[in-house]
């Protein structure tokens, strides 16, 4: 209804005009928003402008106006029909300063999209560097772990080897033979997982056990072992070698100083989510 009537088709023709001109000419705001962004730092400049270009958007849009009506004129009212200067003239007066307006919108919808875009590619810019800040971080711990693996592995080999040297010495030549298997099992299950940072805490146990079996034919009765690990805890992953320094402190600091018997324990369970290895 146009004030309590139907709207006459005149009327229909003008609005419809203006939609479709205003519609052809807004890639041109975009072009000029893209061109010439509202940023914080220029943003009165650039306010200025745009200013500038939505009053020559809405005389754009006018002339657009005028001419479509004014070839049109024979369908309009008589006392409408002036041609393009009447027609520009109505444009003017009825749309101009809502052609400054619809410039204005645009242009806002564009710059909180554009913000919105560097507000989600700023945020995936921080994902991507936490991202790998933490894969620098897990480099760091794998290469500090190889490095301490690096500097235990010789240790441990070289210890090993000695406990033989002393079987031989001692003329206990099965021993030490048997030493020697022992030897090459431990070496084989410790080089089938030299490219792990963890293993299960069961593979863990089995070095630790094929040591010991060497260190036991050393020192035959003065040496008893004891592991007892929850069963539940058996495939928890745990650093490689990680016990190796400690049994091995336990018998050369230990049990070698020791007259009578003494009992290596290694005891395994969890208190919550914690593992601990005693």
């Amino acid at each position: 209804m146009y004030y309590g009537g139907p709207i006459p088709w005149y009327e229909a023709r003008y609005w419809s005009v203006r939609v479709i001109i205003s519609t052809a000419l807004t890639p041109v705001i975009v072009w000029l928003g893209r061109r010439w962004p509202l940023e914080r730092h220029n943003w009165p400049l650039r306010a200025a402008m745009h200013l500038v270009f939505s009053l020559l958007f809405a005389l754009a849009r006018a002339v657009g106006e005028a001419l479509v009506h004014a070839t049109f004129a024979a369908l309009g009212p008589a006392d409408w029909d002036r041609g393009f200067a009447g027609a520009f003239e109505i444009a003017i007066i009825f749309g101009f300063h809502t052609g400054v307006i619809a410039y204005a919108v645009v242009l806002a919808v564009q710059s909180a999209f554009r913000y919105y875009e560097k507000f989600s590619e700023r945020e995936q810019e921080a994902f991507k560097l936490e991202l790998r800040a933490s894969e620098l971080r897990t480099q760091l711990a794998q290469a500090q772990l190889g490095a301490l693996k690096m500097q235990l592995q010789p240790h441990f080999l070289f210890n090993t080897l000695n406990a033989i040297v002393v079987l031989v010495r001692q003329g206990k030549r099965a021993e030490a033979e048997q030493g020697l298997t022992r030897l090459s099992d431990l070496l084989r299950a410790v080089l089938e997982d030299k490219d792990a940072q963890e293993v299960p805490l069961r593979r863990e146990l089995e070095y630790v056990r094929l040591y010991l079996s060497i260190e036991q034919m050393r020192f035959s009765d003065r040496l008893a072992i004891r592991i007892e690990p929850d069963p539940e805890v058996l495939e928890a992953a745990v650093p490689q070698l990680v016990l190796q320094p400690i049994v091995e402190n336990a018998v050369r600091h230990g049990i070698s100083r020791r007259a009578g018997q003494g009992t290596i324990e290694i005891r395994a369970f969890t208190q919550g989510d914690v593992l601990h290895i005693v």
